[in-house]
């Protein structure tokens, strides 16, 4: 058992689950750019403050999917 172990620390697979970290965490920073430039226009020029919810559901995101992440890994 711990050579099955052993095989799958060193397999491809753990360097997919990398990648996809990785490009979770550049998409989530992009997207919180671009929706606080939108919410500083909207909140300028229209005079809405809606979007900011936006905002800050976006940046509890990575809290609950860090969690996931660190429970399937153990």
């Amino acid at each position: 058992m711990s050579k099955f172990r052993e095989k799958l620390n060193k397999s491809f697979i753990c360097y997919l689950s990398d990648l996809f970290i990785t490009v979770m965490v550049i998409a989530w920073i992009t997207i919180i750019v671009v929706e606080t430039v939108m919410a500083i226009y909207a909140t300028v020029v229209l005079c809405d403050v809606s979007i900011w919810y936006n905002v800050t559901e976006l940046v509890s995101v990575p809290l609950t999917a860090g969690r996931a992440i660190w429970m399937i890994k153990k």
